[in-house]
């Protein structure tokens, strides 16, 4: 495939100013919209930069931060210099026809997409209503002093006074329809609460309710069961179609329900339906339901729209897209979806990787390329272009660094900077990283709660347990009990390779968490054995797990979607995410060698492809110190290496861990006992 090629610029005379804001992504899994966070140098879908030369102020090289803060402007927002690129007068012109119809924009990353629509809004004509579509709700407030600097806000209806141009989220568009129907129907005022754990109550009454026997924790069916039905809701797949549920547990990872699945397929729609219920008896919703109530009460929004921009239209599901094709005006409503089908990685949030394919069929929308990345060097984009040649670099685009293996896990600790990014296909190498840089005094996070979330469901089993002690043997042969239980389920049910990925990486990043901590409490005990443990107030406290609590804790400690001074993310968190300075961990993981089906192979080459366009200057391809390292199909914890700075204490030998099936005994207690009893199918 052809590479594409990059000329240096200069930025003589001139001065960067701008003011960078991080976004981060809907917590899905506790459904709930994190606060926004100020990160350095971390803004996604970055805006024309604006440069001040000789005190005047002019459009630079780019269109990537168009709409950023001049810092001698007195917060200001310039517009008046935009120059379109060819491929955005082509958009322009094919949106001003009035015999044009939908129309679909495939834009690269860095390709100054907020600043397209924000033009195109502006030369629409003035008396059309217009609804920009923000896939969460920190874009959606930044678009809001973008609009206002662009005169859009101020567009009214003379008739109605009612604001022409606003921006919103899908959510917020079926919130307020559930509000008109279950609320202001009814004569009711105020808002419509939402309760978080809505559906895990629900459950939870209901498994209380099928009187299972005292072994069984009726909080190991509550997780598994609630995301099951999540997915089912945002997908709109029938909850009485146990072959489609099969296939979505499968395709989406959701292994955890197998064990009990004939229960989990009878409750199913019985839940749902019993979800309906409380929003309409008592108006309780949660943040899914302000996606899938709409669809199941046939509700309509509360307004339609002559254009409806949909920003990245990759990332949405079968819930938003139907509920999205109901804002079309009467009589005439035009839809223009822009996004990057090659960034379609977001199946953790249900969105359907053939989400371009959906649309075309259900639109006939027009395909119109914006090909140009304003945020990457020349460097990067001829590797992104070795993927999918269409990316092409700014005229003008900087080289940039690209360092390929020359520093290994323990240089990145050493030299990460506050505002750098660290990102990696699977989350146990992230793991390992991160409690690295904390011991190296470093402000360190992972990004995905969700996930953090879904680590401490593995250990749950061992909560009831009152004879398991944690140590490395024990919780290791646990560990290997539960991994290769949830293989042989998985694979019993013909799910595809990338399922039985996530399964591995799980466990190992649930094992990756106890070695930290065990590492941790060994160097403090060092310590106070060298006489640097005193001080003057109490010892500080150990972190050596001694219960399941305790890993948990650890869990919840490293795993934050806030933000941090230093971010680590696995790819598919990370789109979106930009920094001046990417590490990428085991690069060799992308595409994953377990990938096998087509979509997957796909979605492999999508994660790569995302990677590799993160960093504005310099991107750094991280030797793994793990050189023999492959992504397991079973056994055994990762082995260290010479390159770990401090040898392995005693405590988490493995040498002479057996297998499972030798029924290793922990207090007399052996270990098929306690480790998966409540697994049995019901």
């Amino acid at each position: 495939m052809p590479k594409s090629k990059a000329t240096s610029a200069s930025f003589t005379n001139a001065r960067l100013h701008q003011a960078s804001f991080d976004m981060w992504a809907t917590d899905q899994s506790e459904s709930k919209l994190m606060p926004d966070t100020f990160v350095e140098d971390a803004k996604p879908d970055p805006d024309p930069v604006l440069v001040r030369s000789a005190g005047i102020l002019t459009q630079t090289l780019t269109q990537e931060r168009e709409g950023d803060k001049d810092a001698n402007s007195g917060g200001d927002y310039y517009y008046s210099t935009f120059k379109p690129s060819h491929y955005q007068k082509a958009i322009f012109d094919f949106c001003l026809d009035p015999a044009g119809g939908d129309g679909m924009v495939d834009a690269v990353p860095g390709s100054g997409k907020s600043t397209t629509l924000i033009e195109l809004a502006k030369r629409l004509p003035a008396g059309s209503s217009i609804l920009m579509v923000a896939f969460n709700r920190h874009i959606a407030q930044e678009l809001e002093p973008k609009l206002k600097l662009a005169g859009l806000h101020y567009r009214n209806n003379p008739r109605t006074g009612q604001r022409l141009v606003e921006a919103k989220t899908i959510h917020s568009i079926g919130y307020a329809a559930l509000q008109k129907f279950l609320v202001s129907s009814s004569g009711g005022t105020g808002r419509l609460p939402l309760e978080e754990s809505k559906y895990e109550v629900i459950i939870e009454k209901y498994i209380a309710d099928l009187r299972l026997p005292n072994s069984v924790k009726i909080s190991e069916y509550v997780y598994p069961i609630a995301k099951l039905l999540r997915f089912s809701q945002l997908t709109l797949t029938d909850p009485t179609d146990e072959t489609a549920l099969l296939n979505l547990a499968l395709h989406y990872g959701i292994t955890e329900v197998l064990p009990f699945w004939k229960t989990a397929v009878v409750a199913l729609p019985l839940l749902l339906e019993e979800g309906r219920r409380v929003a309409q008896a008592r108006n309780v919703i949660n943040y899914d339901d302000m996606l899938y109530l709409p669809m199941a009460l046939e509700l309509t929004p509360t307004q339609t729209y002559d254009w409806v921009l949909v920003d990245e239209y990759q990332d949405i599901n079968q819930a938003q897209l139907s509920f999205l094709l109901k804002l079309r005006a009467e009589g005439g409503g035009r839809f223009l979806f822009v996004g990057d089908y090659h960034q379609s990685i977001y199946g953790f949030s249900a969105a359907d990787p053939a989400m371009k394919e959906v649309i075309l069929a259900r639109t006939g929308a027009t395909v119109l390329p914006l090909s140009v990345c304003y945020r990457c060097p020349g460097s990067h984009v001829a590797l992104a272009a070795e993927i999918y040649p269409e990316i092409e670099p700014a005229p003008n685009a900087l080289v940039g660094r690209v360092s390929h293996e020359e520093l290994d896990e323990d240089d990145v600790v050493s030299q990460v900077q506050k505002g750098d990014l660290i990102i990696c296909r699977t989350t146990a190498p992230l793991i390992k990283m991160c409690f690295d840089l904390i011991k190296q005094g470093k402000q360190a996070t992972v990004r995905g709660r969700d996930i953090g979330r879904s680590m401490k469901a593995v250990l749950t089993p061992l909560e009831r347990s009152k004879y398991f002690e944690c140590t490395a043997p024990n919780l290791r042969a646990y560990l290997d009990e539960y991994r290769d239980k949830q293989l042989e389920l998985a694979k019993a049910k013909k799910a595809p390779p990338t399922t039985l990925e996530i399964i591995i990486d799980k466990v190992d990043a649930v094992w990756a968490v106890f070695e930290a901590l065990a590492l941790e409490d060994h160097a403090a005990a060092a310590a106070a054995a060298a006489g640097k443990g005193q001080g003057p107030g109490p010892a500080r406290k150990t972190l050596q797990p001694k219960s399941v609590a305790d890993i948990k804790k650890g869990i919840d400690r490293i795993f934050s979607d806030k933000g941090s001074h230093i971010n680590l993310s696995t790819v598919h968190r990370a789109k979106g995410d930009e920094a001046k300075r990417v590490y990428i961990l085991e690069p060799g993981q992308m595409p994953h060698p377990m990938a096998k089906q087509d979509w997957e192979v796909i979605q492999e080459w999508n994660c790569r492809y995302v990677a590799l366009t993160r960093a504005k200057e310099s991107l750094f391809l991280v030797k793994s110190s793990r050189p023999n390292h492959k992504s397991k199909s079973g056994g055994g914890a990762t082995a260290k290496t010479a390159q770990n700075a401090h040898a392995t204490p005693t405590c988490l030998s493995t040498e002479s861990i057996g297998p499972v099936e030798q029924n290793i005994r922990v207090v007399g207690v052996s270990v098929r006992k306690y480790g998966h009893a409540a697994l049995a199918p019901i």
